[in-house]
């Protein structure tokens, strides 16, 4: 109840909140985090998640449920400031298709932290994915490819910045610590 209630009043504050730019902006900015969050973002990519219990899934349909769940949250806080400031397209489908790769790549490198974890560092069983059969990466397709392909999500990612230039690094350096971090 505490995380319903607290989602409830970001879009009360957001909705009351004096945007700098016009009441559009406003409502496009909510819509959008509203659909990061619902059936077309984070609960829908949960669902697809425990629907895949027991399922044997192709890299691309793990990958949606990895957006869906977990990458439309990252867009959402990502994209958010570009709504408070001019940007041309080209460079908010940059930051689009960066935070599409990264939040795929957070997801790998979650499934491997679990697949070579320690239970209590990671605060539940390092089997919890693999006894519920879950759609997790280093399940499906080895560890070796899910390194690989993190890899190739994170220089994606970073590719997707060239546009920005240097101002840039503090969103390299987050995809950093994201293929990187370990428990």
């Amino acid at each position: 109840l505490a995380a319903d209630s607290l989602q409830s009043l970001a879009f009360e504050l957001m909705a009351k909140a004096e945007f700098p730019e016009s009441k559009s902006s406003q409502l496009e900015l909510i819509s959008m985090i509203a659909n990061s969050i619902g059936s077309a973002g984070m609960a829908g990519g949960q669902s697809l998640d425990l629907d895949s219990e027991n399922k044997k899934l192709d890299p691309s349909s793990v990958e949606n449920i990895y957006m869906l769940k977990t990458g439309k949250l990252l867009q959402a806080s990502i994209l958010g400031p570009t709504y408070f400031r001019e940007l041309d397209e080209e460079k908010v489908l940059s930051l689009k298709s960066f935070s599409e790769s990264i939040g795929v790549a957070f997801q790998i490198q979650d499934d491997l932290i679990e697949a070579a974890g320690d239970a209590d560092m990671i605060g539940k069983s390092i089997e919890s994915d693999k006894s519920k059969n879950k759609a997790a990466y280093p399940l499906l397709f080895g560890v070796s490819e899910s390194k690989k392909r993190l890899e190739n999500l994170y220089e994606s990612a970073c590719d997707s910045l060239e546009v920005f230039g240097e101002s840039s690094n503090p969103l390299r350096e987050m995809a950093e610590i994201i293929i990187r971090r370990k428990l």
